[in-house]
């Protein structure tokens, strides 16, 4: 990703057990959604990109 890009992250807390979801979104309303990455630690994060 360069310096000049913008990225829409939606994140989802599963109060339940503690767990953070992270996913990438389009830029636009309603569009594709990338697969959702589980964080259950604190750590390096590596989310997968839309096509």
């Amino acid at each position: 990703m360069s310096a000049d890009e913008r990225l829409r992250i939606q994140v989802v807390l599963d109060a339940h057990v503690g767990h953070l979801r992270f996913s990438l979104l389009d830029m636009t309303e309603g569009g594709k959604v990338g697969p959702a990455v589980t964080v259950m630690a604190n750590g390096p994060l590596t989310l997968q990109r839309l096509s």
